[in-house]
């Protein structure tokens, strides 16, 4: 009965130890895997870190020429598929406010409508314009930024722009007066150079067949382009938010 009641005894015991001795143990692998944890580098970046916080404009206009060519189409015509290029230059007066200038030049093609049965008969040479010149004013009242797949941020802003100039037609020998509208963003590619899109609508006087119709009427040209900025001088000091 006392043999008995040792081993029941010495039972109890080692199942009162043995969490004990599994517990002081789990300390000390847990201990040991901290501290090879905090040695070793981290693998990756978070999410957060990969997209910088932008609190202000890292890109400073004002002050500074903006020089350009452009490039476009025009999206509305009937009778020509026409290519615009562009020079332009421009002096930011303020961080959303500029003014500037610029010259066009349209290369038009053609647009053919087959005629089926009977005659051809002759098909007129539209007018349509050749080249033209404006000034405008630019307001940007909107500054943004774009996540790059979480590994950079592009910064832009969108514009809108007014004008006015002169068309000279290609079939007519006087230059007609023309306003203008736009609308456009500009992304900023580094310190110095920028990607321009941009919408505009010209508005003119014009006789679209003058041989025909001599009076002149109300034309209206939409065109899209894209412009590669470059911008004077190159650096600039960021200002502090």
């Amino acid at each position: 009965m006392n043999r008995a009641c040792r081993i029941l005894g010495a039972a109890w015991w080692l199942v009162a130890l043995v969490p004990g001795v599994a517990a002081a143990a789990d300390e000390e692998a847990g201990g040991e895997e901290e501290v090879v944890a905090s040695e070793e580098e981290p693998v990756g970046r978070s999410l957060a870190e990969r997209i910088p916080a932008v609190s202000a404009s890292v890109f400073v206009k004002r002050g500074r020429v903006e020089l350009y060519p452009a490039i476009g189409m025009s999206l509305d015509d009937a009778f020509y598929n026409q290519t615009l290029g562009s020079l332009g230059v421009s002096y930011h007066v303020l961080e959303s406010l500029s003014i500037g200038v610029a010259g066009d030049y349209y290369l038009a093609f053609n647009r053919r409508t087959p005629v089926v049965g009977g005659p051809h008969p002759g098909r007129p040479e539209y007018n349509r314009p050749a080249y033209g010149a404006r000034m405008e004013l630019a307001w940007a009242p909107i500054y943004g930024t774009l996540s790059l797949l979480a590994e950079g941020v592009l910064h832009f802003d969108t514009y809108v722009a007014v004008g006015g100039g002169i068309i000279a037609p290609s079939a007519t020998a006087s230059t007609t007066m023309a306003g203008n509208v736009a609308v456009g963003q500009r992304y900023f590619l580094n310190s110095w150079a920028a990607l321009r899109i941009e919408v505009r609508d010209e508005i003119f006087k014009m006789a679209r067949n003058p041989d025909a119709d001599p009076k002149e009427r109300l034309q209206s040209l939409l065109s899209a382009s894209v412009a590669l900025c470059f911008y004077v001088p190159s650096t600039f000091e960021r200002v502090a938010p």
